[in-house]
């Protein structure tokens, strides 16, 4: 069995891709929706082709991943507000075990005329992490986008505000293909609201 790692890839490509999503965090450019364009481009040849991709590991053919067109309304900022010990949660996996993460934060953030929260999580013993991981269900979940949960990863980089880009929300490897351990977002980070941005169910027909 496979563990997926809270880091986005692994390959040489998938630092390139780490890299476009820390500057896809930042102040958006005049090219924002071209540029997650093409960090989807680079992710389904890494998935295509790349000996690290769970589709090229399994021998599985992958097909082109589908996402919701870039929308800057679904780039958020929110409030931060960390948790002072850093407190450690068992967090379910697809398998029924489960793994230890830190509660780093939680970001308070509106959206659709509502007011949301969603816990942060990190790596245990670690208070100052640069890998954040946000499993999250929303209203799109096993409608539109995979029912087990997306991930985003967002960049922090002080202070008491966090942009969450849900443009860059992902599926994890177990939505792909089987024998993947995946965690699954706890209870506390389902929100009412249908998040159309990021990627899709993948389907394979």
């Amino acid at each position: 069995m496979n563990r997926l790692p809270v880091i986005l890839f692994v390959s040489g490509l998938g630092l390139v891709i780490a890299l476009m999503i820390i500057l896809l965090s930042r102040d958006p450019g005049v090219n924002y929706a071209g540029d997650i364009q093409d960090q989807r481009m680079r992710k389904n040849e890494f998935m295509k082709n790349d000996p690290a991709s769970p589709f090229v590991k399994s021998g599985t053919e992958c097909k082109n991943l589908t996402y919701f067109e870039p929308d800057p309304a679904f780039r958020l900022k929110a409030k931060l507000v960390p948790f002072s010990m850093g407190e450690t949660v068992r967090m379910k996996m697809n398998d029924g075990t489960f793994e230890v993460y830190a509660e780093y934060a939680v970001a308070y953030f509106e959206l659709q005329g509502g007011e949301h929260k969603l816990t942060i999580f990190s790596q245990p013993e670690d208070m100052n992490p640069k890998n954040l991981f946000l499993p999250f269900y929303d209203e799109t979940s096993s409608v539109s986008t995979y029912g087990g949960g997306r991930y985003l990863e967002p960049e922090y980089s002080g202070g008491n505000e966090i942009v969450l880009d849900f443009n860059l929300a992902y599926n994890p490897y177990c939505a792909y293909v089987e024998g993947y351990i995946c965690p699954l977002p706890p209870p506390e980070n389902r929100i009412d609201a249908e998040i159309n941005a990021g990627e899709k169910n993948y389907k394979t027909d």
